[in-house]
């Protein structure tokens, strides 16, 4: 006669609850090794793998759905607390075509910020926000977290919110994205982004999605046979510059001259220029009068003159700057 048992434990994710269990494993089953399967798969202590084998009959799909439910359920308890400065985290940004999503996902440790499920987190909440809210109409829009949360993540079946809730139990800290905005351009426009990179990411690469800083630039060239590489390469300068000297808005300046000879890559020194164009102003918050971060010897404008670009729009987040939202 199958004999069958209550096991009475408490989980280090939900508390106090009762387990049902159909007894004893089956025999041929490696109890040792399905054990270290589930703890390789999830990441969860060796005890609450336990536990879940258990409650499952030692199936290991059964127990990682078992897992994931607990901490869900952890997660959302912890997301209705009241409490917790979330001052930590991660900017990603990610693009398509025309596209740039930026958002801040923010914790309250720099310890969770480092580990690859709050980094999952963070990328695939903005994969998400991208392939969902990408648009054909040039356009600057701030997202709003509430209502992104009930979007499904690419990939899944599951909500941000869900993954959040999953994430935050798993982790045992509140976790919460705070903002996300998106910038499209039109087809004659470039997007270029820059990604300052974080302590926090022990694996960094060219092209990584992952920083403290984010900055998003919107570029329309004055030069119609203007190379895509030498264009890009310029985009990203000036999305550097801008996350380096924090610009409030594009400004007003007047144009310099152009004088270009066709063989010298550098920046006339000789052009006849306004008086501004020839002394950049270091404590402007106009975009394009600061000195150009790569060489302070010029403004802004002069630079984009000299690689007859325009700039449209940008936006740039920093992980746990006030805002103007916050501020009210």
């Amino acid at each position: 006669m199958l004999r069958f048992s209550v096991l009475l434990r408490r989980s280090n994710l939900s508390g106090c609850r009762l387990w049902f269990s159909t007894g004893e494993p089956n025999k041929e089953v490696n109890t040792k090794q399905v054990l270290m399967e589930l703890r390789r798969k999830t990441g969860y202590p060796l005890i609450t793998c336990r536990q879940a084998l258990q409650a499952s009959g030692y199936n290991v799909e059964k127990a990682k759905e078992h897992l994931l439910q607990l901490a869900k359920e952890k997660g959302w308890n912890t997301m209705q607390m009241e409490g917790g400065v979330l001052k930590e985290g991660l900017i990603s940004v990610v693009t398509n075509k025309n596209n740039g999503l930026i958002v801040e996902v923010n914790c309250q440790t720099d310890f969770v910020a480092k580990t690859k499920e709050f980094q999952s987190l963070v990328k695939d909440a903005a994969q998400t926000l991208l392939d969902v809210c990408s648009t054909q109409q040039p356009s600057k829009i701030d997202l709003n977290p509430s209502e992104l949360m009930k979007l499904v993540v690419s990939g899944k079946k599951q909500t941000i919110e869900d993954t959040v809730a999953i994430t935050i139990g798993k982790l045992k800290e509140k976790i919460e994205i705070r903002r996300a905005s998106l910038l499209s351009v039109p087809t004659n426009s470039i997007l270029a982004v820059y990604i300052h990179p974080s302590v926090l990411i022990t694996k960094t690469r060219p092209g990584s999605t992952l920083g403290s800083y984010g900055a998003m630039v919107s570029l329309t060239p004055t030069d119609e046979n203007s190379g895509k590489s030498s264009l890009k390469m310029a985009g990203r300068d000036i999305a550097q510059h801008i996350v380096g000297m924090n610009p409030s808005c594009i400004g007003t300046c007047l144009k310099p001259t152009p004088n270009k000879s066709s063989t010298d890559s550098t920046p006339e020194v000789d052009v006849v220029n306004p008086p501004e164009m020839l002394s950049p102003d270091e404590s402007s918050h106009e975009l394009l009068k600061q000195p150009f971060l790569l060489d302070t010897s010029i403004s802004v404008a002069h630079w984009l003159n000299y690689h007859q670009l325009n700039v449209n729009d940008f936006i740039r987040f920093q992980v746990g700057e006030k805002t103007k939202s916050a501020e009210k």
